[in-house]
């Protein structure tokens, strides 16, 4: 709903089963690969802060118009 990064601070794997589900949901088709690409993964803050500073903006269209709310 906004034009933000996101990001996932993976430490020791604990975020594992929740990347394994966006990645069954992007199998069946309940959620586009555009969307979840938009998240980004790390295992470290160095790692990460650099990574969602450096992130461009989606270009994609969004799955929900405000009409629809």
């Amino acid at each position: 709903m906004h034009r933000k990064p996101c990001g996932i601070l993976n430490v020791a794997g604990y975020y594992n089963a929740l990347l394994a589900l966006t990645a069954h949901a992007v199998g069946e088709g309940f959620l586009a690969l555009a969307h979840k690409e938009m998240v980004i993964v790390q295992d470290s803050v160095e790692q990460l802060l650099p990574e969602l500073n450096a992130a461009p903006l989606p270009s994609i269209a969004k799955w929900v118009s405000k009409t629809e709310r």
